[in-house]
C-alpha cells in the first residue's frame, strides 16, 4: 500500500500507512477546529460570551486492531501476555515512534485479557479501541505508572485486580456497559480522586476499591445488590457516600478504616451488615439501622470514636449501645466520661468498647455472663471498672489491656470472701488479680 513521509520540526523523518495518516489528520483537524474555532464554512469564529476559550479534546478514535500507549521512557512496552487469547487477536506490528506506541493486531482486539500489562512500570497511558468488550483479570496490574486510560463503551467486565496498585491513576470513567467491577479491580489506587460508577453496574465485588486513600466521595449506583466484602475499606479521605435501595447486603469491613466518613445513610432494603463493617469509621457521629435489618454481625462500630447515637433496629433506649439478643455489639463512646451497660445485656462483643479513651468508669450489670476478647482495650483513661455479677463472667483475652495505670477491678463484697477469690482463680481473670478489690454494691 501507500505510504507517506513526514518531516517533524527537527528536521527528522519518518513513513506512515496511508490509512494512519488518515486517523492521526482527522483527530488533528478535529483539534485545530475546536481550538481556533473554525466554522464548517472554513471561516473563523469569534467567541460567543460565556463560551470556553479552551474546549476538551475531542475523543481519540482508534483502529480496532490497534492499541495506543505512551511510556515513561520513550521506549516501547512489550505486552506480559500475547495471543489470540489474550487480545483476540495476534500482534502483526509494533512500534513506537515521537511519542506514541502502537500495537497493531491481525484483526479486531476485543479484550485485554488476563495480565496482558502485568506489572508494566513505564506505560503511562493507553487508549483501548472500542471493539474491546471485556477489561480480565490482573490486566494492568502494578502499572505504577498508568495515569490514564479510557474504558471503551462496550466492555461489561472489569476483572479480578484489574487495576491493581496503579499509583498514579488520578481519575476513570466506567462505561454504562459494564455490569460487574471484580474483586480487588482498583485496589490501591491510592490516588484515584473520582470515579464515576454507572447504572449498569449491579455488582461491587470484595476489596474492588480498597486502599483508595484520596478518594472523596462516591454514589454507588441503583441497581447494585451487595456490597462486597472490603469494598471500600481503607479510603481514608471518604467523606460521604450514598447507597441505593437496591442494596440489601453490606459486607464485612465494607467501610472499615474510613476515617473522614461522617454521614452514612443505611437504605430500608438493606437485611444483612457483615462484621466489622463501619468499623474505626473515627468520624461517624450517628448511625441509623433500618427495621428490616435481620442479621448484623460483631464490632460493626468498633472504635467509631466521634460516635453519639445509634437509632432504629437494636438501638438501646439511650442510644448509646446497639444490643442484638442481649448482646452489646457495639457503643457510642463520644462526650462520655463514665456508663452503666443496661440491664438487658447479658454479653459485651469482642471489641465493642475498644478505643474509647475518655471514658474512666464503666459499670457492666450483674446478668452479663461473657466479655468478648479485647472488650475494654486502649480504653486508655479507664480507671474503674464495676462488675455486680457474683459469678465470674467468662473473659476474653486482652480485655482490659492498655487502661488506666492501676485500674482497679471492682466486684461484690461476700462474708466469706468467696467472690473475690472465684474472681482472681477465674481464667483470663486471674491476669488482673492484683487488680481486683472488693466492692459494696446498692
Amino acid at each position: 500500500g501507500y505510504k507517506v513521509t513526514v518531516e517533524n520540526a527537527e528536521g527528522e523523518t519518518q513513513e506512515f500507512a496511508v490509512d494512519k495518516v488518515k486517523t492521526f489528520a482527522r483527530n488533528i483537524y478535529s483539534t485545530l477546529k475546536r481550538e481556533l474555532k473554525i466554522s464548517d464554512s472554513g471561516d473563523l469564529e469569534d467567541p460567543q460570551p460565556g463560551e470556553s476559550e479552551d474546549p476538551e479534546e475531542p475523543e481519540v478514535v482508534i483502529p480496532n486492531n490497534e492499541i495506543w500507549y505512551t511510556s515513561s521512557d520513550n521506549t516501547m512496552i512489550e505486552p506480559s501476555h500475547t495471543g489470540e487469547s489474550v487480545f483476540g487477536a495476534t500482534i502483526t506490528s509494533h512500534t513506537y515512534n515521537n511519542g506514541l506506541g502502537v500495537i497493531t493486531f491481525s484483526g479486531d482486539v476485543t479484550k485485554i485479557g488476563n495480565s496482558a500489562f502485568y506489572d508494566r512500570n513505564q506505560l503511562t497511558s493507553i487508549t483501548i479501541p472500542n471493539s474491546v468488550t471485556e477489561i480480565g483479570n490482573s490486566a494492568f496490574y502494578a502499572c505504577h505508572a498508568l495515569t490514564s486510560i479510557t474504558i471503551p463503551d462496550g466492555v461489561t467486565t472489569i476483572g479480578n485486580y484489574a487495576f491493581y496498585s496503579c499509583q498514579t491513576l488520578t481519575s476513570i470513567t466506567i462505561p454504562n456497559s459494564v455490569t460487574k467491577i471484580g474483586e480487588n479491580a482498583f485496589y490501591f489506587c491510592d490516588k484515584l480522586t473520582s470515579i464515576t460508577i454507572p447504572d449498569s453496574v449491579t455488582e461491587i465485588e470484595a476489596s474492588a476499591f480498597s486502599g483508595c486513600a484520596s478518594l472523596s466521595s462516591i454514589t454507588i449506583p441503583d441497581g447494585v445488590t451487595e456490597i462486597g466484602e472490603s469494598a471500600f475499606e481503607d479510603c481514608s479521605s471518604l467523606t460521604s457516600i450514598t447507597i441505593p435501595n437496591s442494596v440489601t447486603k453490606i459486607g464485612e469491613n465494607a467501610f472499615d478504616f474510613c476515617d473522614k466518613l461522617n454521614s452514612i445513610t443505611i437504605p430500608n432494603g438493606v437485611t444483612t451488615i457483615g462484621d466489622s463493617a463501619f468499623s474505626y469509621c473515627r468520624a461517624l457521629t450517628s448511625i441509623t439501622i433500618p427495621n428490616a435489618v435481620t442479621t448484623i454481625g460483631s464490632s460493626v462500630f468498633t472504635a467509631c470514636s466521634s460516635l453519639k447515637e445509634f437509632k432504629g433496629k437494636f438501638a438501646s433506649s439511650d442510644g448509646r449501645c446497639l444490643i442484638v439478643d442481649g448482646l452489646l455489639d457495639s457503643f457510642a463512646p463520644a462526650e462520655l466520661t463514665s456508663y452503666t451497660i443496661p440491664s438487658g445485656v447479658t454479653a459485651i462483643g469482642n471489641g465493642a468498647f475498644f478505643g474509647c479513651s475518655s471514658l474512666t468508669s464503666i459499670t457492666i450489670p450483674e446478668g452479663v455472663t461473657t466479655i468478648g476478647h479485647q472488650a475494654f482495650i486502649a480504653c486508655y483513661t479507664l480507671a474503674s471498672v464495676y462488675c455486680k455479677a457474683t459469678t465470674p463472667p467468662t473473659l476474653g483475652n486482652n480485655v482490659f489491656l492498655y487502661n488506666a495505670t492501676d485500674r482497679k477491678i471492682y466486684v461484690p463484697a461476700s462474708d466469706n470472701d468467696s467472690i473475690i477469690k472465684a474472681y482472681k482463680a477465674a481464667n483470663n481473670w486471674c491476669n488482673y488479680r492484683d487488680y481486683i478489690v472488693e466492692y459494696k454494691f446498692k
